[in-house]
């Protein structure tokens, strides 16, 4: 989607940016949020733009940067990327609720097959315990074959719900994904990636929704989460390395497989 910069807003989020200097420290720590650029969190606004003059501004500022994703309210985003290099760490604490569409046909022919994309981005991290909501039961229902849903088509062009790539120190913890359109977190070609903590969640007719899904990426680490969804737990396990020391353990629906490692046991 074409979106523009609304320059007001950013000015004056950066003029009201919160500089804290910690006693002994050498860099700057800067607090945005949301709301500073114009955001609603009605749950029914399109609050795209917003997110993405955050983030520029986020992404602009060195050292360290914590972007506020306020508590109490619902910010409605549409396919969106965010990209990198940024001159600092990005710190996204999702407080509140960052949820979809409901309608695939808000999804245009470019958007399709992705949703929240951070791509070429290092050093961040997303946490505050959160929910980040695909709101996909629509998508779902259009992957059914027949009344009942007793079979069903891939729906191809489903956008994955958080998707990294070509990212580098990422850290995803203690934060629900849940309703996923179709993968609900995925890391594609990143490097040194931790995901602690986490609800990955849809219900059991979510037919064709997977967990965590890992191409070509090294030294991740995916452990103390419960994964329960519609379909299943996907590794490329030529390529992941970096094994946790801890068991992890998913359950997905509606087989109830156990995974260790990337090793499926009943």
């Amino acid at each position: 989607m074409a979106l523009r910069a609304r320059t007001p807003h950013l000015l004056a989020a950066l003029a009201g940016a919160v500089a804290l200097l910690l006693p002994g420290a050498v860099e700057a720590r800067v607090l945005l949020s949301l709301d500073d650029f114009g955001a609603v969190g009605d749950g029914i606004a399109n609050d795209t733009q917003a997110f993405v003059d955050a983030w520029k501004a986020a992404c602009a500022t060195g050292g360290t940067t914590y972007l506020n994703v306020p508590a109490g309210k619902s910010y409605q985003i549409w396919p969106v990327t965010l990209a990198g290099p940024c001159r600092g760490e990005i710190k996204l604490m999702i407080s509140g609720n960052i949820i979809a569409p409901e309608e695939p046909e808000d999804w245009s022919d470019g958007d399709q097959g992705r949703w929240l994309h951070f791509w070429g981005v290092g050093d961040l991290s997303l946490s505050g315990g959160g929910i980040v909501d695909g709101r996909g039961q629509q998508w779902w229902a259009g992957s059914c074959e027949d009344e009942n849903c007793t079979s069903y088509r891939p729906y191809e062009v489903a956008p994955m719900a958080l998707h990294f790539e070509d990212c580098r120190d990422v850290s995803v913890k203690g934060i629900t994904v849940q309703n996923s359109q179709r993968q609900h977190l995925v890391f594609t070609r990143c490097h040194d990636v931790e995901a602690y903590y986490l609800r990955v969640t849809s219900p059991e007719y979510s037919h064709g929704t997977v967990g965590v899904l890992v191409v070509s990426s090294t030294d991740v680490h995916i452990k103390h989460d419960l994964f329960s969804v519609g379909w299943r737990l996907r590794v490329d396990r030529g390529q992941l390395l970096g094994y946790p020391a801890e068991s992890h353990l998913v359950r997905t629906w509606p087989r109830h497989q156990h995974w260790r490692f990337g090793r499926e046991t009943k």
